[in-house]
């Protein structure tokens, strides 16, 4: 009998708006509108009342005259006045009215409360006048007036004084004259009357003083403006309330779609997704029907909350539309997977290759002594095996005249490895690629004082993509002389690419070319009617000519090791590799080469089967492929046999007539068509012709006779025989899948609250598996054929990949976007002035000493949150926190930058020319000059200057 009774329908269920900043502003007109009712209900009942009070005195009097009685309560019979004398007049305080409850519920909010309402009224009057002659006696008549961050500005202060000021004459009159016949509404009309002869003006509506009324009411204190020190909480709406859960799946759909996400797509989302699902969770839970949460979310399928309330909720969440523009990336910045590799990569970095690098400074003892400058870093003392002698180790980084030191004492390369380390020296280099515009300048120009303004095409102009190394050794690029490029040339005259696709894809020949130039630099004009575009096999190309020189002018002297960031050309997966992400849920996908079982760990799940002759064994290969000699029973194993045997091969069935359509061929079978016809050849070569756009390759097949829409009559049928195997089966096999369980119940991916479900998400479980997390990509498997190491940093980390590449582009632009549009007309001004912004003029060695440095800065800061004291400091609730970039800024003490360090560490780059000196206007003014910016000469007084700032910071 004490089971509660559930809820009949959706207005049964508390507001869901209710504590949303923008329904509490809808919502007061609502509760005014109602109060007012009330109010005007409490004023006719109080008036009839004092009307009847006044009929029955009045029939009373008449009475007794006719009596004779000489009058009611001592009125004189000879008094011709209709009056009652003096002692009848009764003082409005002591009313009747004031003793009911609609008094009570108009000055003190219920008909229930407690107290005598003449008293509290005068009360409260003395204190609101305490507010109005007092400077902060406010906080006697505010809401949470001492809480955190309850303070209020002038404004409000000012404001909470105007209502004391105008409550305070209304209560003051009521005491006078309400219930004498006299309602509210007018006292609060009287009152604004009263104010506005004291010179006050603010308020000129009665309604609004009865709006101060019905907040300071009920406990004689006014509510916070703030509504966030109001509900003790920022306000929340009801439904994320009930689901914490959805406010991260919306962020989630938000940021898988963010390029394209609008109100209406996540407004469609919840309709037909988001709400479903909980509706569906609900039913797990024994009662249901009596769940608040349910019937709310069944109310929103019913009748799909508006585009205001959806954008009411997205705002709620923090996100924001703002116009577009270029930033860093954050996505999957903190992931686990990211953190992982970061702290991996930085590890191996810094530990291990930095030690065999070119980077340190070792000093006697009377050479540390006779330093000019302070080092804050520790430095490493140790003996020196032949000498004997006492040695004191620093890093090029730990102060900025340490590599100006190393300079003077290694010479070119700039430093010395570690005294640990006795084997080949390691040079790393850093790639990265990057565009130059031809009509690119500044985002500001100067206008005149009429408006005037530069004329500038309206359009970027042609386009250069620029893929680059650098290194700390080197420099940016790579120079060579021309008897340096004879002999790379002679030593590869004759031979092939290591990757011959890559080779026939690009250049349309497998064989090597001779190089015009250093390949360090790579320029392409990008188009489809131009060099094409940048892809990974152009980057498997130039690294093996890189790689070429490298080892023809320098031997096996060094150990080379080449750094490039986690984009989708560089991590290009190997031919027919490992790679999950080409693999279907079910048979399909492409096809893979096998691998081997090397053992349990790492390979087999928890229902493998030793004794089933379809799964694996250890130290064997498993193929990937359906294919070969297979048993008769042989198939997917979701398959009944009849399946398996019905749907081996692929089959076609005819279409009905209706249903026919043609289907164009695509570029692929359209350029094999025309270079298999008799005069196809004169067309040009694969690679000319798969440069054309489709429209173009149409008409030419049309010239040939060749059709290029054909009509589609039937329909294939994929059967699983010569296909790749599939996650499911490859899992299968392994003995991860609970073959118990429906061939559904495991999804290529699935997510919950942003988090992986692990035990049924097939590419996850695919990916944990020892072969496929460890296999290497295109890139990295050429350069260990090579000889040489290819890195591949942490995704979402270019702030530290490259060597500091990034700064190389943003100074190299900097330049660029300053000079006359006279240089930068004409294709040959236009890779001419480029030619000039990527030379070791302008990016010298000691630029990009500089540049590597800031990266390093990076790994340093991450390092650092890694220590054990770090990571103890770092907990809330016990969970690890994110790592923000303000951290990072914070451990760092400078500007970070994330994507392109032109745009978002421009004060840097402005740094780095103001101390280099450069001579803009030499650069910027001679159009007609070829020459490079050059450091001008520094005056005394401008030496002075800048060795005292260094001593300052010091």
């Amino acid at each position: 009998e004490n089971m509660p009774t559930p809820p009949r329908s959706w207005r049964d269920v508390a507001d869901p708006y209710a504590k949303s900043v923008q329904m509490v502003e809808r919502r007061v007109q609502v509760v005014r509108n109602r109060n007012n009712a009330e109010e005007a209900k409490v004023e006719r009942s109080i008036r009839a009342l004092v009307d009847k009070k006044n009929k029955d005195d009045n029939e009373r009097l008449i009475k007794a005259r006719n009596a004779g009685s000489g009058g009611l309560d001592g009125m004189d019979e000879d008094d011709d006045d209709d009056e009652p004398n003096g002692e009848a007049v009764l003082n409005n305080r002591n009313h009747i009215g004031w003793l009911s409850s609609e008094a009570r519920a108009l000055f003190l909010g219920s008909k229930d409360a407690d107290g005598d309402v003449v008293d509290i009224l005068q009360e409260r009057i003395g204190e609101l006048t305490n507010v109005v002659q007092a400077v902060d006696d406010y906080k006697s008549v505010l809401q949470s007036a001492d809480d955190d961050g309850a303070e209020l500005n002038d404004h409000q202060k000012w404001h909470i004084e105007q209502k004391a000021i105008y409550l305070r004459e209304a209560y003051k009159l009521a005491l006078e004259k309400w219930g004498n016949q006299v309602n509210w509404m007018s006292i609060c009309t009287e009152a604004i009357d009263r104010v506005k002869d004291f010179g006050y003006s603010s308020v000129t509506s009665p309604r609004t003083v009865m709006d101060y009324n019905k907040a300071f009411r009920k406990d004689g204190l006014f509510p916070h403006p703030s509504y966030t020190i109001r509900l003790g909480k920022p306000p929340t709406p009801q439904v994320f309330e009930h689901f914490p859960q959805l406010p991260v799946r919306i962020k989630e759909f938000m940021l898988n779609n963010q390029a394209h996400f609008s109100v209406e797509l996540l407004r469609t989302e919840l309709q037909q997704d988001m709400f479903p699902a909980l509706v569906d969770e609900c039913k797990k839970s024994d009662g249901y029907e009596q769940d608040e949460g349910y019937v709310l979310a069944q109310h929103y399928i019913d009748k799909p909350p508006s585009y205001s309330t959806v954008l009411r909720w997205v705002h709620r969440m923090g996100l924001s539309y703002k116009t577009q523009s270029k930033s860093y990336m954050v996505d999957g910045h903190e992931n686990e997977e990211q953190r992982a590799h970061r702290d991996q990569h930085t590890r191996f970095y810094l530990a291990e290759l930095e030690l065999k690098t070119h980077r340190w400074i070792q000093l006697t003892e009377d050479e540390y002594a006779k330093l000019s400058f302070q080092v804050l870093a520790k430095p490493v003392e140790y003996t020196d095996d032949v000498t004997g002698k006492k040695m004191f180790q620093f890093h090029v980084d730990d102060h900025e005249e340490l590599q100006a030191l190393a300079n003077k004492k290694y010479g070119e390369f700039g430093g010395n490895v570690h005294y640990t380390w006795k084997g080949k020296p390691v040079i790393i280099f850093g790639q990265d690629e990057s565009t130059f515009n031809q009509y690119a300048f500044g985002n500001k120009l100067w206008v005149g004082s009429n408006g005037e303004r530069a004329f500038l095409p309206k359009h970027n102009g042609m386009g250069l993509m620029i893929s680059a190394f650098q290194s700390r050794e080197f420099g940016f690029g790579f120079d060579m002389t021309p008897d340096e490029l004879a002999r790379v040339n002679h030593k590869r005259k004759g031979k092939s690419y290591e990757d011959t696709v890559a080779a026939m894809d690009v250049r349309g020949s497998e064989k090597k070319e001779p190089l015009l130039e250093s390949p360090f630099v790579v320029k392409l004009e990008y188009g489809a009617n131009k060099d094409g575009y940048w892809t990974g096999n152009h980057m498997i190309l130039q690294l093996e000519d890189c790689i070429d020189c490298l080892t023809e002018l320098h031997g096996d002297k060094y150990d080379f090791y080449f750094q490039f960031d986690h984009s989708s050309g560089h991590a290009k997966a190997q031919l027919n590799g490992l790679d999950v992400s080409n693999m279907n849920k079910g048979f399909g996908g492409d096809l893979l080469r096998a691998t081997l079982i090397k053992g349990e760990d790492g390979y087999l799940g928890s229902f493998y089967n030793s004794g089933n002759k379809f799964m694996v064994t250890i130290n064997e290969e498993q193929k990937l492929v359906w294919g070969g000699d297979l048993p008769d029973d042989a198939g997917p194993f979701w398959m009944t046999p009849t399946e398996r045997l019905a749907r081996k091969f692929d089959t076609y069935e005819d279409l009905p007539t209706d249903k026919h359509r043609p289907r164009n061929k695509t570029k692929d079978e359209l350029v094999d068509e025309i270079l298999t016809h008799e005069f196809g050849q004169v067309s040009g070569t694969r690679d000319e012709l798969k440069k054309k756009l489709l429209p173009d390759l149409q008409d030419l097949a049309k010239k040939f006779n060749i059709e290029v829409a054909p009509k589609v009559t039937r329909k294939k049928i994929p059967g699983w025989y010569g296909k790749g195997k599939g996650l499911m089966q490859v899992l299968w096999e392994r003995g991860f899948i609970d073959a118990s369980k429906p061939y559904s119940h495991y999804q290529v991916e699935k997510k919950v609250d942003g988090k992986v479900v692990e035990d049924i998400s097939l590419r996850h479980m695919m990916g944990k598996c020892t072969d496929f997390a460890e296999e290497v990509s295109q890139l990295e498997a050429i350069g260990k054929k090579l000889g040489c190491s290819v890195i591949i940093t942490t995704k979402y980390h270019a702030e530290y990949a490259g060597e500091g590449i990034e700064y190389s582009w943003g100074l190299a632009k900097c330049f660029y976007r300053r000079q006359p549009l006279s240089k930068k007309k004409k294709k040959a001004n236009f890779f001419a002035l480029v030619d000039q912004c990527l030379s070791q003029e302008l990016l010298t060695k000691d630029m990009v000493r500089k540049f590597s440095k800031r990266a390093r800065d990076y790994m340093l800061a991450y390092r650092a949150f890694e220590t054990d004291e770090m990571k103890g400091g770092m907990k809330d609730s016990g969970k690890p926190l994110d790592i923000t970039h303000h951290m990072i800024e914070k451990m760092k003490k400078v500007v970070s930058s994330h994507r392109a360090a032109l745009d978002h560490d421009r004060g840097y780059l402005d740094k780095i020319i103001k101390e280099e000196c450069f001579d803009l206007v030499r650069f910027v003014v001679k159009s007609e000059s070829k020459s490079l910016p050059v450091k001008r000469e520094e005056s005394s007084g401008e030496t002075s200057r800048k060795s005292s700032r260094k001593k300052t910071r010091r």
